[in-house]
């Protein structure tokens, strides 16, 4: 192994057979762990269970502490806990310790770990009664900007592993930034928690989330289908129904597969309806939602917005005029074509081709949490 110190390469003596290099840590195809210090000289990192050495599959390493996963599944600790990175009471700067989830139980079943500046990761996965495999992602240490999952008001810090409840079941891959944190599901979607004041999380905002979102999605869409969910027209902002007509109505998102280097579908979430009708009783508005939350029913010729809420993944918003057309109308007005016959499908963004589109086209579905209806 090769060090890089006072502007020139060096080689390490005595460290042979490196299977793996995180910070100023290494790993021998052996399980051996071993620390380099300030002057290229290394030094053993002791990890023993019932005093028998443990062999190291994996380490990642914080600024001032190493995450240890070794051959039986389990997550060892070294170095500084001053933010609870550790997350053991116990001291571990000369040994190593076991991660603990409570005072009397540890860490299981970790399948990978990731070390953020001050904080530590684990992915505990499971086997299930139907062969299915359920990942449950774990935190602890510094929580200043939510990368724990939780309120950072109070829970600044966290001294022992801790569920992170807003983490997807499926998780292929994880990867700890400064004070964030990525997942990749097996759906190839990127996930991010943690800091986000220069953007981060790639979700357009800038604000911290202790949440896991969708990195890199763009704006919500609505599209009109028919009864196995195929798009009949797409909105670019304004969908045409007839009146008495009962259509049904389709959210849509981009967010990266980084499997297949495409836009990937996103169908897994249940859509919640909110009907506001600006006071009007039922009666007298344009559209209503059935109670069954699959369709929008329209009840008279006029112009109605739907409004469409996803907050459980992207916390986004965004709007589709209805116009409801006579109901012997035998006119079409969806958009089909702009400028020399160039198609729509052709365009980037949908506001470049339709000076009432509020929405960008995408040609994958997402579930809204909430749908809610203003008539004008």
């Amino acid at each position: 192994m090769f060090v890089y110190n006072s502007r020139k390469i060096a080689q390490i003596p005595n460290l042979t057979g490196v299977a793996q290099i995180s910070g100023m840590y290494a790993r021998t195809t052996g399980g051996m762990v071993w620390r380099i210090d300030e002057s290229g000289s290394p030094q053993k990192v002791s990890i023993k269970k019932n005093n028998s050495d443990v062999s190291a599959v994996k380490i990642v390493a914080g600024r001032d502490h190493l995450l240890i996963l070794d051959e039986d599944s389990r997550v060892w600790t070294y170095g500084d806990n001053t933010y609870g990175q550790i997350g053991n009471s116990e001291n571990a700067e000369s040994n190593a310790v076991q991660v603990k989830i409570s005072e009397n139980e540890y860490l299981v079943d970790v399948s990978d770990i990731a070390a953020g500046q001050y904080s530590s990761y684990a992915v505990k996965t499971e086997t299930l009664a139907d062969k299915t495999s359920k990942s449950t992602v774990y935190g602890w240490g510094d929580n200043s900007s939510g990368q724990l999952g939780k309120d950072p008001a109070t829970n600044e810090r966290m001294s022992v592993a801790t569920i992170i409840d807003s983490a997807p079941s499926n998780i292929d891959v994880i990867s700890a930034g400064y004070n964030q944190v990525y997942l990749i599901d097996s759906d190839g979607r990127v996930w991010g928690e943690g800091e986000n004041d220069l953007g981060q999380l790639a979700n357009g905002e800038t604000q911290n989330s202790s949440k896991f979102v969708i990195c890199g999605d763009s704006q919500i869409e609505i599209n009109k289908v028919d009864e196995d969910g195929n798009i009949i027209s797409s909105g670019y902002g304004t969908i045409y129904v007839k009146k008495g007509e009962m259509a049904d109505l389709q959210a849509s998102f981009e967010a990266f597969n980084v499997y297949t280097a495409k836009v990937g579908a996103n169908t897994d979430y249940n859509f919640k309806y909110d009907v506001q009708n600006n006071g009007m009783v039922v009666d007298d508005a344009v559209l209503s939602v059935p109670e069954n939350g699959k369709s929008i029913e329209a009840l008279k010729e006029g112009i109605a917005y739907v409004k469409v809420t996803e907050s459980e993944s992207l916390n986004k918003t965004s709007f589709a005029k209805i116009v409801v057309l006579p109901q012997d109308a035998d006119y079409d007005f969806q958009p089909k074509s702009t400028g020399r016959n160039k198609p729509y499908n052709n365009c980037t963004l949908r506001r470049q081709c339709m000076g009432d589109s509020v929405l960008t086209h995408t040609d994958n579905l997402v579930q809204a949490t909430q749908i809610q209806v203003i008539n004008r």
